[in-house]
C-alpha cells in the first residue's frame, strides 16, 4: 500500500507547497473538490513525493476564491477548470480560464455538484459559439474537427489554429456525453454503487468496479478472502484479453489489413463468449461487491 501523508494547509500557502514539491523532483497527480458538509467546500491536491517516498495529500478550505497552482504544475489546470465548472470556485491566475466540462451556453442554476443544487432540475442551455483566442496573421488557418466522427470514437471537438505544419493553438472541447457520475454515486448504498461503477464504461466494466471496491476496502481496512482475490485477478485478465484482441483488430483496420481486423474481432468475440459461459455476462458484470464477490465461480465447470 502506498503511504499517503495527509496535510491540512492554509489556502494562501498551497502554491508554495506545490512549488517546493515540483522543485524537488516530485510531481502532481490530480486535484478534486468535495463538500464534507453542506456549505463547506474542501480542495484536495495529490502529489507524488520524489524518491518513491509515497504520496502527499494537501487539504484546504478556500474562502471565496483560490490561487491557481497551474503556474507551477500545468497538469493542474484542467482539474482546476473542472472544479470551477462543477463547484463554482474561481482560481486567480488560472492560465486558461475557460469552461472545461460545461459547454458554452450552459447556465446552471447552482454549481452542479453543490448539494444545494435543486434535485430533478434540468440545467438550462442555449447554444453559443465556442470562444477562441485571437490569433493574428493572414496565413493563420482554422480547422474544426468533430464532434461527430466515424466509427465509435468518443465525441470530441478539436479546433486547430495553424500555419502550414505548425499548430499555433489547439482548443479541445470534450464532455459531450458527460453523465454526472459523481453526483449519481453520492449517497448510494455500496452494493448499488458497485453496479453503477460497472456502467461507467462498457469496455472497462470490471476494471472500474474493481477500482471502486478496492477504494472502499482500503478506506474500511477490509480484508478480502484469498479465493475472491484470485478470482478477481482471473476476471480482470479476461477483460484485459478481450480488449487487447479488440484493439488488435482495430489497429489492423487503421492500416487497411482487413483480414487482421476480422481475425481480431473474431478472437474478441470468442473471448467474450468465454466470459458469458463463465459468469453469465459477456462484460463480466454483476460479480463484484466491496469485500469480495457476489457469488463463487468454478472456472473448470464449463470446459
Amino acid at each position: 500500500m502506498t503511504a499517503i501523508a495527509s496535510i491540512t494547509v492554509d489556502p494562501s500557502t498551497l502554491v508554495k507547497e506545490v512549488a517546493a514539491l515540483v522543485g524537488a523532483g516530485g510531481r502532481m497527480q490530480m486535484a478534486y473538490a468535495w463538500h464534507p458538509q453542506p456549505g463547506v467546500l474542501e480542495l484536495r491536491y495529490l502529489g507524488d513525493r520524489p524518491g518513491r517516498k509515497g504520496l502527499v495529500l494537501w487539504a484546504t478550505r478556500p474562502d471565496g476564491r483560490m490561487a491557481s497552482v497551474a503556474g507551477v504544475s500545468p497538469l493542474m489546470s484542467w482539474y482546476e477548470r473542472e472544479i470551477t465548472d462543477l463547484f463554482g470556485l474561481a482560481f486567480d491566475g488560472q492560465p486558461e480560464p475557460l469552461p472545461l466540462v460545461l459547454h458554452a451556453g450552459a447556465r446552471p442554476v447552482a454549481p452542479p455538484l453543490d448539494p444545494a443544487y435543486p434535485a430533478a432540475t434540468v440545467m438550462p442551455y442555449a447554444f453559443e459559439s465556442t470562444v477562441l483566442p485571437e490569433v493574428a496573421g493572414e496565413d493563420v488557418q482554422e480547422l474544426p474537427f468533430g464532434p461527430v466522427r466515424a466509427d465509435v470514437v468518443e465525441s470530441v471537438k478539436l479546433v486547430f489554429l495553424y500555419i502550414g505544419e505548425h499548430i499555433l493553438h489547439l482548443h479541445p472541447q470534450l464532455f459531450y456525453k458527460h453523465r454526472g457520475m459523481e453526483k449519481r454515486f453520492t449517497g448510494l448504498p455500496l452494493d448499488k454503487a458497485a453496479v453503477l461503477a460497472e456502467r461507467v464504461s462498457g469496455v472497462g466494466s470490471f476494471a472500474h468496479a474493481l477500482a471502486f471496491c478496492q477504494a472502499v476496502e482500503d478506506a474500511a481496512n477490509c480484508a478480502v478472502p484469498e479465493r475472491a482475490l484470485l478470482l478477481r485477478a482471473l476476471l480482470a485478465e479476461l477483460e484485459r484479453i478481450y480488449n487487447h484482441l479488440h484493439y488488435l483488430g482495430h489497429l489492423a483496420d487503421t492500416t487497411t489489413l482487413k483480414v487482421g481486423q476480422a481475425e481480431g474481432r473474431l478472437l474478441e468475440e470468442r473471448a467474450k463468449q468465454i466470459n458469458g459461459r463463465l459468469t453469465g455476462s459477456r462484460f463480466l458484470r454483476g460479480l463484484l461487491k466491496p469485500g469480495g464477490l457476489r457469488r463463487d465461480l468454478d472456472p473448470g465447470a464449463w470446459v
